[in-house]
């Protein structure tokens, strides 16, 4: 019986583990798309800045 309520000790920490994981994982994948979106508008900031520099005034 002891035994029992062991692996079932081990399997809720695994189960508890695998979440915070899951939820980890799925922020690292937030971070990475927000990461590759700064960057686009970082581009495109610059492309506007030098054809703003390039533009007779």
């Amino acid at each position: 019986m002891e035994q029992n309520h062991e692996l079932y000790e081990v399997w809720m920490k695994n189960s508890i583990m695998t979440g915070k994981i899951v939820e980890l994982h799925q922020q690292l994948k937030a971070f990475a798309d927000l990461k590759k979106l700064a960057e686009q508008y970082r581009n495109e900031f610059k492309e506007l800045m030098k054809k703003d520099k390039d533009t007779p005034r």
